[in-house]
């Protein structure tokens, strides 16, 4: 008996370890400046010996070694995460660059650290797609000096277990001239000895198209590469843009508790919580400036929108009177009406349930798909309104896939509850309410669409309504 438990442990762990599928990982380095040739090994060794992650090294301090390694369509393959560790900063072919960004955009998960933020940038001519993905871009670096690095995000599972502060032993802190739109900033550093005493962007993360980025400017010297503090930054780094912080990737997560406005940001005068769920309300007396938006935020502490590229979106809503609607991958609109105000993709709904199932482009090229309607949209085309004035929206090519009407009667009058359903993968846009297809969008225009952002809940402007919304859950 003794000896059949023992086997049976060991078989079971066998099952287990199949089960746990270890990352693989490619480390891209090499270049001037700095101590790669230990750095890569500071680097493998803390993130193996904390994570079930195997490394592969590509080690090239010729430019050029490394252009035709990267050059070849296969280079990524076989990978889950691509770790930037490398300091080429005179490469001119655009069109390289551009293929290198693209693997990213489609979904490869990367990491980028310290000279990687001032490689493929500086003689590149046109749109600078290195600093589009890695988020942010850094036209030259200050003086060598310990850096006092302060948290700004500790909400953020990247700075999980992390002081709110630390000083590293050596430093050199980059200038970041720039952070781009999708760029979440998560720590800020410093100088203590020399030059100037600005802060300046020092850890973030940024959704590039599909793919999840992380970049961070320390790194220069390994004294600092060694600290515990950069350790536990790259084992979170890895964990969340590899999407394997939690035990499953393919789960449900809850975006309202059912009791409390937390995790959501709009105009109090507006929203509350009713019936379990979040509510909007406007009056006679109580009437809002124009639409007014509930945005989703998450566990940011700064209200800062909470951003997804591909997920499926599943909540239960009932309206009374006249029109609202769910925005999804939508932008900021700053300084418009009473500053919560946003644009992009909405899957309507309205008590006439005339735009009910409807993809509309709120600030965003107008009408996408009509209920009953598959869009594929190709452009922007000039449409002249009724006062004569013309507007660019999308041009679109339509295809019917049901009668308008016959879905219609699929949607339920208040006070019932209708169960809408979003799925956005890629550029292909479906939105479902009780179960049934009612629009679908295939945005192929590239210079419009957009591939990531927040969601939130519309209050529409003008007759008095409530909308109601509850059992809201995200699947990325």
């Amino acid at each position: 008996m003794k000896y059949f438990f023992i086997l049976t442990c060991l078989v079971w762990g066998f099952i287990t370890n199949l089960q746990a599928k270890d990352l693989k990982a490619l480390m891209i380095t090499g270049g001037c400046c700095h101590d790669y040739n230990l750095q890569k090994e500071i680097i493998k060794e803390s993130l193996t010996n904390r994570l079930p992650i195997s490394i592969d090294v590509q080690h090239d301090q010729d430019a050029n070694e490394m252009k035709k390694k990267l050059s070849k369509s296969t280079w990524h393959q076989g990978y889950d995460l691509i770790i930037y560790n490398f300091c080429h900063a005179k490469e001119t072919d655009k069109s390289y660059v551009d293929s290198i960004t693209k693997v990213h955009h489609d979904g490869k998960p990367a990491i980028a650290i310290h000279c990687s933020m001032h490689s493929y940038h500086w003689k590149i001519d046109g749109e600078k797609t290195w600093n589009d993905m890695l988020g942010v871009t850094s036209p030259n670096h200050g003086p060598k000096s310990k850096i006092k690095v302060s948290v700004t995000d500790s909400d953020h599972p990247v700075m999980k277990g992390l002081p709110k502060t630390w000083t590293t032993p050596q430093g050199e802190l980059y200038n970041i001239k720039k952070v781009h739109p999708n760029t979440k900033i998560l720590a800020t550093g410093v100088r203590t000895e020399k030059g100037d005493k600005a802060p300046q962007a020092l850890i973030w993360v940024n959704q590039y198209g599909k793919g999840r980025i992380f970049g961070t400017t320390l790194g220069h010297h390994n004294e600092t590469m060694l600290q515990k503090e950069f350790t536990e930054l790259m084992v979170n780094a890895v964990k969340w843009t590899t999407k394997s912080e939690s035990a499953s990737n393919s789960s449900w997560t809850d975006m309202f508790d059912g009791k409390s406005l937390k995790g959501w940001n709009g105009n109090p005068k507006f929203w509350s919580v009713k019936d379990g769920a979040l509510t909007g309300i406007t009056t006679d007396d109580n009437k809002t400036k124009g639409n007014t938006f509930l945005i989703y935020t998450g566990d940011n502490s700064n209200n800062k929108p909470e951003n997804y590229s591909d997920f499926e979106l599943k909540l239960s809503y009932r309206i009374l009177g006249h029109n609202s609607g769910i925005q999804y991958r939508s932008f900021m609109l700053p300084g418009e009406q009473d500053g919560w105000r946003v644009g992009g993709y909405q899957s309507d709904m309205d008590v006439g349930k005339t735009w009910a199932g409807t993809n509309y482009g709120e600030k965003f090229r107008g009408i996408l798909a009509k209920r009953g309607e598959k869009a594929t949209l190709v452009g922007m085309e000039t449409q002249t309104m009724k006062n004569g004035k013309k507007k660019q929206v999308a041009k679109r090519e339509i295809v019917l896939i049901a009668d308008t009407e016959k879905l219609k009667g699929h949607i339920k009058d208040a006070p019932e509850w209708n169960e809408m359903h979003i799925i956005a993968k890629g550029n292909h846009l479906i939105q479902k309410i009780n179960g049934v297809v009612m629009s679908e969008v295939i945005d192929n225009d590239t210079e419009n669409r957009r591939d990531s952002g927040l969601i939130a809940i519309q209050l529409h402007g003008g007759p008095s309504m409530t909308i109601q919304v509850k059992d809201i859950k995200i699947k990325e």
